[in-house]
């Protein structure tokens, strides 16, 4: 991994910098495959914009965390409740029913079974298709992205002050 390679190259400095750091965990995560540790990091990112920026690789991580499950929890008498995974998977849409339709629909298109309110996870039933499930608008990032100021933002001045825990 490219990110994992460039910051091991960087200054001590800058190895300690806060969101240096967190990228450096997100990268991490993904590439030991910690697919919610990786979702939680990209919620937890600040200031705002780069979790938006990093929202865009959501749908492959959404898809390498289904398949997962799939082999996980594969068995036609086991039932996984909609509402539970999506807090896994969504902890930034402030909408519980929008997040929970997303996931019925993402897991429908990956062909697994959605009855009323849960999942049947099947590995022999879902299939990968060639392109992850579409991105949608997260209404916490959104939001997030409100605070600031537009010029703020096209200058790259971000208050991280005003962000950082």
């Amino acid at each position: 991994n490219d990110a994992l390679k460039r910051y091991g190259t960087l200054p001590d400095h800058l190895k300690r910098h806060r969101l240096v750091c967190n990228t450096y965990r997100l990268a991490l995560s993904y590439q030991n495959r910690l697919y919610y540790q990786t979702i939680q990091s990209i919620a937890a990112l600040k200031p705002p914009i780069l979790a938006l920026l990093a929202s865009t690789y959501l749908p492959k991580v959404f898809l390498m965390a289904i398949k997962v499950m799939s082999f996980g929890y594969s068995s036609p008498n086991t039932q996984f409740p909609i509402r539970k995974l999506s807090q896994w998977l969504c902890p930034f849409e402030s909408n519980a029913q929008k997040a929970d339709n997303y996931i019925e629909n993402m897991c429908q298109s990956y062909g697994l079974d959605v009855n009323t309110d849960c999942i049947g996870f099947n590995k022999t039933k879902f299939k990968e298709t060639a392109k992850p499930y579409e991105n949608q608008k997260w209404s916490s990032l959104e939001f997030s992205l409100k605070e600031l100021s537009l010029s703020s933002l096209l200058i790259g001045r971000h208050e991280l002050s005003h962000f950082e825990e």
